[in-house]
This record gives C-alpha cells, sequence and structure tokens, in this order.
C-alpha cells in the first residue's frame, strides 16, 4: 500500500505539467494529496508493526529528518527556479520531484512485507467504524486535512495559461502575483 502511494504521487508529479486546465489541476491536486496523506497513515502504521516499542520514536526521528533534508533540498532547487524564472526550470522541478517518488517507492520494496493486525478474540469486523465518535472526527479531519494542500495550491498558486508559463508557478506573498490582484495579461484562474 506504501508503495501504491508513492506511485500516485509521482504520477501527479508527472502530469501536472500536461495540465492546461484548472479543474483538472484541481482534481489533480486532489489525488496527490490523497497520495500524500495516504502515505502518512500507512508509514505510521508501518513503522508500528516492524519495530519494537522502545525503537519506534527513533525511527520517525530519523524518517522525521530524512523528509526535512529532502523538502531542504526541494526547496533549494525550488529557489533555483524561482530565479531562473523560466517555463523549461519550472516544468523540470515538477518533473524532476516525479522520480523522487519513484525511488521511495524503490526503497520501500526492500523491506519486508507485513500483513495486517489480526483481529483481537472477539472483536467484530469493522470495529472502528461502529464507534461513531470516533468515525465522525476521523471523517472531520480527513476533511480538514484535504485544505491543507488543496486551498494553498490551487489559491495561493499562479494558473499561469501563457504561452511562456504552461505550468503552475509557484509565488511568494510579498510579490504582485502572491497578492491576489490581477495582473494585466496574466489570465486569472479565481476570475478576479
Amino acid at each position: 500500500m506504501y508503495v501504491a502511494t508513492q506511485g500516485v504521487q509521482a504520477t501527479a508529479m508527472f502530469l501536472f505539467p500536461m495540465t492546461h486546465s484548472f479543474a483538472v489541476f484541481l482534481a489533480l491536486v486532489t489525488v496527490a494529496a490523497i497520495g500524500q496523506r495516504g502515505a502518512q497513515a500507512v508509514s505510521g502504521a508501518l513503522v508500528a508493526r516492524i519495530s519494537e516499542p522502545g525503537e519506534r520514536t527513533r525511527i520517525r526521528s530519523r524518517l522525521r529528518a530524512v523528509t526535512n533534508l529532502g523538502m531542504g533540498i526541494g526547496a533549494a532547487a525550488a529557489g533555483v527556479a524561482l530565479q531562473l524564472d523560466s517555463t523549461a526550470g519550472y516544468t523540470l522541478l515538477i518533473l524532476a520531484n516525479g522520480p523522487s517518488f519513484l525511488a521511495a517507492a524503490g526503497l520501500l520494496l526492500k523491506i519486508p512485507s507485513v500483513g495486517p493486525m489480526p483481529r483481537p478474540p472477539g472483536a467484530r469486523r469493522m470495529e472502528a467504524m461502529r464507534d461513531r465518535p470516533h468515525f465522525a472526527l476521523s471523517l472531520l479531519c480527513g476533511v480538514i486535512a484535504f485544505q491543507h494542500d488543496v486551498v494553498p495550491w490551487s489559491c495561493r498558486s499562479g494558473w499561469c495559461r501563457t504561452p511562456r508559463r504552461p505550468v503552475v508557478a509557484f509565488h511568494t506573498a510579498g510579490d504582485e502575483y502572491g497578492s491576489g490582484r490581477s495582473v494585466p495579461g496574466q489570465s486569472n484562474p479565481l476570475g478576479e
């Protein structure tokens, strides 16, 4: 399952540069967010299954450190792409992210496969789904989690349909694009 979530995210990265409508872009961001959130959930379960209780914190801290390193490298690459300000640079940056997910999937294939946890004796099937307060809270958290990915991607990204930038161009909050104002000669996906 973890490998599949990495594949979903890689596929989304490969498809982003080919997306030319806001509706398709929003759907693709949603799929990528599902892959990301699924990976986080599966990661926690995998760590719990393959490690001893005393070493789980150490394993999770190493995973967090590696994740932070990857995000730092990605942020540096994004900074270079923004400075170069070219369609090719933005496209290359997005496309280069796809193989990073495939590399992660390849590394995950080296981890021994583990089956699902056995059901405790006397427990009914889908026990968690019968706990209505738990189910309602989980559903609410899931809906709120999507805003973490979809809203920033769709509202803070400039969707450029000009020939110069056919892909998503990220802008800082201080520049004219990130301020929410329409820029002459640029299409605005929000219709403002």
